[in-house]
């Protein structure tokens, strides 16, 4: 087998950066109109303004660092060969090659987000780390998990997952393939 090659989709990471960007501009204006009309008399400070104002920087800053640390460290396309699995970075220009000892295997999910549901290719590494590769990012994701069986990584078969927080998942596989 020769080697595959995963096709970014980089309309979606531009739409969570674009959209990232739209959060944290929107936050900072409305903190900033806040200050302003708070400096200038214009507003009274009552504890339920104060709440909300806090409230909504908050959940506008978290929204904004979810889909842009996302938007970033998904900007990746990864070759796959029977030696190992390199995986290039677009954003800082660096490569980092897996080689077929470090991989244990790889498992398929999915998850729900936005109304719909996606699947996603987990693959689990020797040192315990796992490496997601979802639906979304690539536009030929429907050939990555026959790549890999032809490459000869070990298949887990299909993985349920839990939430663990907002923007995390909990596998079940995970730390148990290490």
């Amino acid at each position: 087998m020769g080697t595959f090659r995963t096709f970014l989709n980089p309309l979606y990471s531009l739409i969570r950066a674009a959209l990232g960007l739209a959060a944290f501009v929107g936050a900072f204006y409305i903190g900033y109109r806040i200050a302003r009309d708070l400096h200038a008399g214009e507003m009274a400070p009552s504890p339920a303004s104060v709440f909300l104002s806090v409230a909504y920087l908050l959940m506008g800053g978290t929204m904004a660092g979810i889909l842009l640390s996302k938007a970033v460290s998904e900007f990746k396309t990864y070759t796959i060969g029977e030696q190992g699995i390199t995986v290039y970075n677009y954003l800082t220009f660096t490569e980092k090659t897996y080689y077929s000892r470090q991989v244990r295997g790889f498992s398929i999910s999915h998850f729900p987000s936005g109304g719909w549901r996606f699947l996603v290719v987990i693959l689990y590494l020797e040192n315990g780390k796992k490496l997601e590769l979802r639906q979304f990012n690539f536009l030929n994701f429907k050939k990555i998990a026959p790549a890999l069986q032809a490459a000869g990584y070990h298949s887990f078969g299909f993985e349920p997952y839990r939430w663990k927080f907002l923007n995390s998942r909990h596998f079940l596989f995970e730390g148990k393939v290490a």
